[in-house]
C-alpha cells in the first residue's frame, strides 16, 4: 500500500466516523470529490476531509465558522478554513456536528442573498 494510500486509510479508521456524522446533520448534502479531496456539498461546498503523510485535515472551508467555534478547537492546528489533527488524536463528535450545521446554515443564507 503507497504512503498516502495509507494515510487515507489510517485517518478514516480514526475519524470517528466522520462521514456519518455529516450524513445526520446534514443529510440533504451530496459526496464530491473537489480537488482530490471528499467533499459533502450543500448550496456549494459544505465540509470535506483529506489525509497527508502524518496528519488529517478537516476542511470547514469557512473562516468566519472556524474563528466563530475557536474555543471549542484549541489544541488542533487551525488553517483559515481547516483543522489539522494527528489520526492518533481525532476530532470530538460534538464540535464536528456543530461545524457541518454552521457551514450547512452559512451555504443557506448566502444561496437567499
Amino acid at each position: 500500500m503507497r504512503t498516502s494510500q495509507l494515510s487515507r486509510t489510517t485517518c478514516a479508521r480514526h475519524s470517528n466516523g466522520s462521514a456519518p456524522r455529516f450524513r445526520s446533520v446534514a443529510p440533504q448534502a451530496t459526496d464530491v470529490i473537489s480537488y482530490q479531496v471528499p467533499t459533502f456539498r450543500h448550496y456549494g461546498s459544505l465540509v470535506g476531509f483529506a489525509a497527508a503523510r502524518n496528519h488529517c485535515t478537516f476542511h470547514v472551508m469557512s473562516t468566519a465558522v472556524i474563528e466563530a467555534h475557536a474555543a471549542e478547537l484549541e489544541g488542533y492546528a487551525l488553517g483559515k478554513g481547516s483543522i489539522r489533527f494527528a489520526p492518533r488524536r481525532p476530532l470530538p463528535a460534538a464540535p464536528v456536528r456543530k461545524l457541518v450545521r454552521a457551514r450547512s446554515a452559512e451555504n443557506e443564507r448566502l444561496r437567499r442573498k
